[in-house]
């Protein structure tokens, strides 16, 4: 008896810590999108390609993203994603001139802060489609026709 209990004791031990160690961790929504990925190429529509001259990440996870890059402080953006289709991005607290740092253009957003009554106005919306999308690799266009090239990082 003494052996069958210490046994039961045992494995009900095991089951809850192995419980309490995979709770804590969310698992990826977003399928192949979720991770960081870094920028390659920005394909203009007017044809001209840039490659970035400095290091530049897009990261995807659950509803938030990331744009970051050495030397610059992060942008944080709500994210909504349709899967394999489209994602749109909303920094409530950003301005256009300084998502350039990430190659984004005001003419990749769709709406914009009006500056003309308070020039200190945050809040820029991009929505991209998503032209192509496996676990290597990341191609998006936005409503302007850039073209955003990414690798898995």
């Amino acid at each position: 008896m003494k052996r069958l209990l210490t046994r039961i004791i045992s494995v009900l031990s095991a089951v809850v810590m192995l419980s309490g160690m995979t709770s804590c961790r969310k698992a990826p929504i977003n399928g192949d999108l979720d991770g960081q990925w870094q920028l390659m190429t920005v394909n203009r529509a007017d044809g001209t390609q840039i490659v970035p001259e400095h290091r530049v990440y897009y990261c995807f996870y659950l509803h938030t993203s990331n744009l970051m890059s050495p030397n610059v402080d992060k942008a944080t953006a709500n994210m909504t994603y349709v899967k394999d289709k489209e994602l749109t991005l909303e920094f409530p607290y950003e301005t256009s001139e300084r998502l350039e740092w990430f190659y984004i253009d005001p003419d990749d957003c769709v709406s914009l802060p009006d500056i003309s009554e308070n020039p200190d106005a945050t809040g820029v919306t991009i929505r991209f489609d998503i032209k192509k999308l496996n676990s290597s690799s990341l191609v998006m266009e936005s409503v302007a026709g850039t073209v955003f090239t990414f690798r898995r990082y």
